[in-house]
């Protein structure tokens, strides 16, 4: 029995049916590779502004130690705990903003966070005779913070600079 046009046209019909679908599949494959990478570059975004963030962080955190030690020195004792307060936010909001904080960076970091909050406390209780015998011991121990900092940020910008390359 030999084809009719009409079955011809029929067979094409599903032929360019089949086609369609396969276009279609293949379409929707190229969208949901462009939907992960646009999620991915964002995701990469978002964690590089992170990083930064945290830089400014460790950086301030570093620059409030220096005020803390000035006002020490000066036997600046009523301006401290603001200060011990400001470093103590400035390193939890480094913290928070550096996704890839080891153990041992965040045992730096709660190290150095417990001392501030002390600090601030001993501060408020206003001991000025245990404040000037110990404030060799602050400074030393503000020093060792502020190293700490330094090389915090450090490893945050390499880890930002083998990003970007």
């Amino acid at each position: 029995q030999e084809l009719t046009f009409s079955d011809w046209l029929g067979l094409a019909g599903i032929i360019v049916s089949l086609l369609g679908f396969g276009v279609a599949i293949w379409q929707l494959w190229k969208v949901k590779t462009a939907a992960e990478s646009a999620r991915d570059a964002a995701q990469s975004a978002k964690d590089g502004i992170r990083r930064l963030d945290s830089i400014v962080g460790f950086t301030s955190v570093s620059r409030s130690i220096d005020e803390i030690k000035e006002a020490c020195r000066r036997d600046d004792f009523e301006r401290l705990p603001m200060l011990f307060d400001q470093a103590w936010k400035a390193l939890i909001t480094a913290r928070e903003n550096n996704p890839t904080v080891g153990t041992t960076d965040n045992q730096t970091i709660q190290k150095s966070l417990s001392f501030f909050k002390m600090m601030e406390l001993e501060m408020v209780k206003n001991d000025l005779a245990i404040l000037s015998q110990n404030k060799p011991k602050y400074i030393k121990t503000l020093i060792d913070i502020s190293e700490d900092m330094t090389v915090l940020a450090n490893r945050v910008k390499i880890e930002e600079a083998s990003n970007v390359s």
